[in-house]
C-alpha cells in the first residue's frame, strides 16, 4: 500500500514564507534580548529590550550603508538632548536659554558674559538686562519674536566675548547642571555606531554651536559609551570649533545659529549667513526651511554626496526631512518625541521610526 506524503511547498511559497518569518521575527516583543545578536547589544548598549524591533530596523538600515561615507543628519535640541532644562525658577527652557538664565544668577563666577548687556549699573542691572531679554527672545512674554529676529537677537548676546570665554561659562554651567542627566543616550549610541561604521555625521541646529560643541565635549568627558570606553564624536567635533566645508573638509560637521567674529576674535552683533547662503541670496536662519538650504548648499556640497539620514523632533526640522525622503529611495527618519503637524504627516510618507525617548529612563 502506498503511502501518500504531503506536497511539498512551491519554491515561491517557501521563499516567501522564509521572508515573513523573518520579517515577523524583527517585530518579536523585547522579552529576550538573547533572540537579537550579540553585537546589537553590545553596539547599542542603552537601548535594552524594549524596542528591538526598531532597533533592527534602525541596524540594519546603518549596514546597509557603512562603509561609503553616507551622509547623515540630526537635529540637537529635543532630538540628541532633552528640551526642558530646569532653571532657579522652576520653570522648564532650552539648553542655551538654562545656560543664560544661569549665568544672569551666578555673574560672580562669570562676570565676563555677555558684555554688551551691561551697561555699567552694577551686576543687578546686567542680570535684569540678561533675564529680561531671555524672556522676551524664548518666547515667555507677550512681545513675539520669531524668525530672523529672534535668532539674530539670540546671537546678540555673546557680542565681545570670545569664543574662549563663552566655553568656559558653558563649561561653568554644565559643572552644576551636567548635560548626563539630559541626553538621549539610545540617540548617542545610534551617533557613534554610525561613526564607527564610517558614515559622516552632521549635526545642524537652531543653537549656537559653540554651545553644541561644549555639551557634546562634556559628554564624550564624561559619559561611558561602552564599559571602558567613552563616546568620541570624531568627525563631528575637531578640536576648537571650525566647521566643515569644502575648503576645510576636516573641521567640525556641526552648523548652528551664530554671529560673526570681528578683526580682534570676538563676537559681533553682525548674524553669521556662511551656512544659509544660497544662490537666490534670500536670507534664512538655521530653523525649518534655512536647515534644508543648508542641506543643499553647504553639507551636501562638502561631503559630493546626498543625505540619506535625518533625525528630527518637531515643524522646525520638516522642510529637511522631507527634503532629504524625495530624492533618494533607500532614506531612513527618526521621529523623537514628534510634535507639529507637518512633521507628524510626514510619518506616513516614507520608511521612518518613531521614537519615544526619556532621559531618565533611557539612560
Amino acid at each position: 500500500m502506498e503511502v501518500s506524503r504531503p506536497a511539498r511547498p512551491a519554491p515561491r511559497f517557501a521563499a516567501a514564507a522564509l521572508l515573513l518569518l523573518f520579517l515577523l521575527a524583527g517585530f518579536v516583543p523585547g522579552q529576550a534580548l538573547e533572540r537579537v545578536p550579540a553585537r546589537l547589544a553590545a553596539s547599542y548598549p542603552h537601548w535594552g529590550t524594549g524596542r528591538i524591533a526598531e532597533l533592527v530596523r534602525i541596524d540594519r538600515f546603518i549596514e546597509r550603508h557603512a562603509g561609503r561615507g553616507a551622509v547623515a543628519v540630526f537635529d540637537f535640541d529635543g532630538t540628541i538632548i532633552s528640551e526642558e532644562w530646569p532653571e532657579a525658577g522652576g520653570t522648564l527652557r532650552s539648553g542655551q536659554s538654562a545656560w543664560r538664565i544661569w549665568c544672569a544668577r551666578h555673574l560672580n563666577e562669570v562676570p565676563f558674559v555677555f558684555p554688551r548687556l551691561d551697561l555699567g549699573f552694577g551686576s543687578e542691572d546686567h542680570r535684569d538686562a540678561i533675564l529680561r531679554l531671555d524672556a522676551i527672545l524664548e518666547g515667555q512674554t507677550r512681545v513675539e519674536a520669531a524668525g530672523w529676529l529672534k535668532f539674530t537677537g539670540l546671537t546678540s548676546f555673546e557680542a565681545g566675548m570670545t569664543p574662549e570665554e563663552m566655553r568656559r561659562a558653558v563649561d561653568a554651567f554644565l559643572a552644576h547642571q551636567p548635560p548626563a542627566g539630559k541626553v538621549f543616550f539610545p540617540m548617542l549610541d545610534i551617533m557613534q555606531r554610525m561613526i564607527d561604521r564610517g558614515w559622516h555625521v552632521w549635526i545642524v541646529s537652531g543653537s549656537s554651536p559653540y554651545f553644541i560643541t561644549a555639551v557634546l565635549a562634556n559628554v564624550a568627558r564624561t559619559c561611558e559609551y561602552t564599559p571602558g570606553r567613552r563616546y568620541d564624536f570624531r568627525g563631528i567635533l575637531t578640536g576648537p570649533w571650525k566647521p566643515c566645508s569644502a575648503d576645510n573638509p576636516d573641521g567640525a560637521r556641526l552648523l548652528g545659529n551664530t554671529s560673526k567674529l570681528d578683526a580682534a576674535g570676538r563676537f559681533s552683533q553682525v548674524y553669521d549667513e556662511a551656512f544659509t547662503r544660497n544662490p537666490a541670496r534670500e536670507p534664512f536662519v538655521l530653523e525649518k526651511e534655512g536647515k534644508r538650504v543648508a542641506l543643499e548648499f553647504w553639507i551636501e556640497p562638502a561631503e559630493g554626496k546626498r543625505a540619506v539620514f535625518c533625525a528630527g523632533n518637531s515643524d522646525g526640522d520638516a522642510a529637511l526631512m522631507e527634503f532629504v525622503f524625495g530624492r533618494m529611495p533607500d532614506t531612513l527618519g527618526l521621529f523623537i518625541n514628534p510634535r507639529g503637524k507637518a512633521f507628524q504627516a510626514l510619518l506616513e510618507q516614507r520608511p521612518s521610526v518613531r521614537l519615544e525617548m526619556h532621559p531618565a529612563v533611557d539612560r
